[in-house]
């Protein structure tokens, strides 16, 4: 968390000298198919890789055995970081405060959870594969 941090508004203070907030659901998805600009399409795909080993590693790191409130608990955790990352980007000048960003962060933890709830699916077969066996 501290590296997507880092890199989202600690490396970014100060570089706009405005204030901005676009707040236009999917404006990248339309600015992209418009205007063709590559650059959106990869801000959209970096701001959904780097959330994806928070969800991964937040679902693999957090034992909770009701694993719904478990993963609502992460899903919510990444749409706050991803607000506070945006929110302190207008505060800081660090970069635009988008809607779309807060969308392709929360996409990518969401995505990085479900890969993670692997490991927790493995752990509950091998689990109900030993009471199966008798040897509790």
């Amino acid at each position: 968390m501290n590296v997507v941090y880092s890199m989202t508004v600690l490396m970014r203070i100060g570089s706009n000298t405005v204030r901005k907030i676009r707040m236009q659901p999917f404006f990248t998805i339309f600015y992209y198919k418009e205007k063709g600009s590559a650059f959106m399409f990869w801000q959209g795909l970096i701001n959904i890789l780097m959330f994806l080993p928070i969800g991964f590693l937040c679902t693999n790191l957090i034992r909770d055995k009701r694993t719904i409130w478990k993963y609502l608990m992460i899903f919510v955790g990444v749409i706050l970081f991803s607000i506070i990352i945006e929110t302190e980007q207008y505060f800081l000048r660090a970069g635009v405060c988008e809607f779309d960003d807060i969308l392709t962060n929360t996409i990518g933890g969401a995505i990085g959870m479900v890969i993670g709830s692997a490991n927790d699916i493995q752990i509950i077969k091998k689990g109900k594969g030993l009471s199966n066996n008798g040897t509790d």
